[in-house]
């Protein structure tokens, strides 16, 4: 019996001895240069696009670091998906024994992620995946749970550090660009349930080079059908931005918001944008918003409210005030500016638009064709009786008094905001032409 034995210690050790040394030969081998030219290999199969890895450390018994990480875009696209300065793994190798795999650490570090389209519309993320391989049958629970490769996965941290994600249209036209993102969360997956909770935090979030939101920040939620943001808050000229962003993971990409903006500085947006500034005042503004790409991709809804400002060299106003020889059309200064508006199939249908001044009131209603921001609108104009003191008799004539003592003329406006063509005059001539009549017919009889 002790012959037995020590020949069954011997047997023991000399099996740990083995297994031992392949684990050590293994982790050697992880090192090597052969390694890092398969784990290329495999990368580019399953990507179907080209990777490179300046520097790679992996240790069976702790995880992966790899440096200098780089994702070329699909055939198709020119330039990178993807640039990273390090991508972490660690990990606790003793839990797979029970079939649960715990990360402590999944990491990202300064990761540079460039979305783009190309000529015929298609997105890179859409064409990344090389030949599919055939699906093995999903592996069960002992209660019959569907469960991924039959193991259990505790993320203790996934994270994102430093990092900038940008969103180019067609022809490379930048659509979106979030700057300074740091995320951290914590995710489990048990069989096919996805969930999560965290934090993240944004720098900069620029949309279109036309509205800058800066430190932004929001509770992360995850689950295997989306990622939400809620509540976000932000800081948007001067003033506040909150509400909730989400982003669809299940059946195809897309994204909604659901936002309110605040006593934000008009003069400070519109100078960020680089465009003309030809509004002042206070903005206030909610809009749900739904898409699975750039603009044309956008649907939704919401209003815009400004107060206490001033309308200057709008080519609308002058337009009129043109016509109609009233100099304070010319700079506006007005109470209170409200626009209600749905966004659908690339235009934006205002159905309420409202302007409030001291002794002019403007209401009106139409569409702006977004591809080429052209206007198609309706407009009713109700002016004091003093303001018409410079009016030719006949003109005067022409507008209709309303109950309240105000003129009204209404009339249509088309064509591209910077230059928009109005039939304003024809109006003007014709309702003249026929007062003038009206008194003939009075002489004749």
């Amino acid at each position: 019996m002790k012959t037995f034995l020590k020949i069954l210690i011997g047997v023991v050790v000399l099996v740990a001895v083995v297994a031992v040394g392949a684990l050590l030969y293994l982790n050697h081998y992880l090192q090597s240069p052969a390694c890092k030219q398969a784990v290329l290999a495999a990368a580019k199969q399953s990507l179907g696009s080209e990777v490179k890895i300046a520097d790679m450390k992996i240790s069976i018994f702790s995880g992966i670091r790899l440096h200098g990480v780089t994702i070329a875009n699909p055939p198709g696209f020119d330039g990178q998906l993807l640039t990273a300065k390090a991508f972490v793994l660690r990990y606790r190798l003793l839990p797979l024994l029970s079939r649960r795999l715990v990360i402590e650490e999944l990491a990202l570090e300064q990761p540079k992620i460039v979305l783009c389209k190309n000529e015929k519309g298609d997105w890179n993320y859409d064409k990344l995946g090389g030949a599919p391989a055939e699906k093995p049958p999903p592996a069960t629970s002992a209660g019959g749970a569907s469960m991924a490769g039959g193991i259990n996965v505790t993320l203790s941290k996934l994270a994102l550090t430093d990092g900038t994600v940008a969103m180019l249209g067609a022809s490379n036209k930048p659509l979106v660009q979030v700057e300074q993102i740091n995320v951290t969360t914590a995710v489990d997956l048990t069989g096919s349930k996805l969930s999560g909770r965290g934090q993240a935090k944004l720098g900069l979030l620029n949309i279109a080079q036309a509205l800058y939101i800066r430190q932004a920040g929001a509770p992360v939620s995850v689950s295997s059908r989306e990622v939400k943001l809620s509540p976000v808050s932000g800081q948007l000229a001067g003033g506040t931005i909150g509400g909730t962003v989400a982003v669809q993971l299940a059946g195809g990409f897309k994204y909604g918001a659901d936002l309110q903006i605040n006593n934000s500085d008009v003069t400070t947006i519109l100078k960020e944008a680089g465009t003309k500034q030809v509004v002042t005042g206070k903005l206030a503004a909610n809009a749900k918003i739904t898409g699975a790409g750039g603009l044309a991709t956008m649907t939704g809804q919401g209003k815009a409210e400004i107060v206490n400002g001033l309308f200057v060299d709008v080519p609308l106003l002058k337009t009129i005030g043109t016509l109609l020889q009233i100099d304070e059309l010319q700079q506006l200064k007005f109470d209170k500016c409200l626009v209600e508006f749905t966004l659908a199939d690339n235009v934006m249908q205002t159905p309420v638009i409202k302007v409030s001044a001291k002794r002019v009131e403007l209401t009106g209603h139409g569409s702006i064709q977004l591809s080429d921001y052209s206007l198609n609108h309706e407009f009713t104009l109700a002016l004091a009786g003093e303001l018409l003191s410079k009016l030719p008799k006949e003109v005067r004539e022409a507008l209709t008094q309303r109950a309240d003592g105000y003129y009204t003329l209404s009339f249509k406006v088309t064509g591209p905001y910077d230059s928009p063509k109005t039939n304003l005059g024809n109006v003007l001539v014709k309702k003249a032409g026929q007062q003038l009549l009206q008194q003939g017919l009075k002489l004749l009889k």
